[in-house]
């Protein structure tokens, strides 16, 4: 009999602490709402702003508050996003809405309730009323630019392009090395680039 009643003891003791704990939980949370916390706060700026009220004593240790605040931090942050797929869906709604009432009032204007399909190319000359085609212009074909070394190779036949040749400040000093090597004689082709060469810097 004695046992009996030593287990009621420790069980109603166990439940009264049990709710106790709730107890404290729920008015630890509502201290937590009444100072406007939110899913992105900080766990010790919240702690100096709430640690001289009596809810905030009533839970048991730091790490049992810091828990709850957790706790209600996570569940703040699946209410709003909750919230936030709602808003997405409603919106979704209203500019399909928006959508369809903008086809019917265009269907209204043109006497057509349904969007008729377009006809294949075949038939758009017998739509407009006259002759159309199709032939798509083609593009003529550009000769390939060769550079000079591809063209002195033994691989590639010469083609009917004409390259240019660039005269830069390293060709000119070459050109004057070969021109006192052949006693002042220079080849018609270097003449006319150097020409051209001292007409560009005039």
């Amino acid at each position: 009999m004695v046992l009996i009643t030593l287990k009621l003891r420790k069980e109603v003791r166990k439940l009264e602490k049990m709710a106790r704990r709730r107890k404290a939980k729920f008015e630890f949370n509502s201290l937590l709402r009444e100072h406007g916390v939110d899913r992105h706060s900080r766990w010790l700026d919240v702690k100096r702003r709430i640690e001289d009220d009596p809810r905030y004593r009533a839970v048991e240790s730091s790490a049992v508050r810091e828990d709850y605040f957790k706790d209600f931090t996570r569940s703040l942050k699946v209410k709003d996003d909750r919230r936030k797929e709602k808003d997405k869906e409603k919106n979704g709604k209203k500019e399909k809405e928006k959508k369809d009432k903008k086809i019917k009032k265009v269907n209204e204007k043109s006497g057509t309730d349904e969007k008729q399909p377009t006809p294949p190319p075949e038939q758009w000359a017998d739509i407009i009323g006259r002759r159309v085609s199709f032939s798509i212009p083609q593009e003529e074909p550009q000769p390939e630019i060769l550079s000079p070394k591809r063209l002195r190779s033994s691989r590639f036949p010469s083609p009917a392009v004409q390259v240019k040749p660039r005269v830069t400040k390293t060709a000119i000093k070459i050109m004057d090395r070969r021109k006192n090597r052949t006693n002042g004689e220079l080849s018609p082709s270097v003449r006319a680039a150097t020409r051209k060469k001292k007409t560009e810097k005039e």
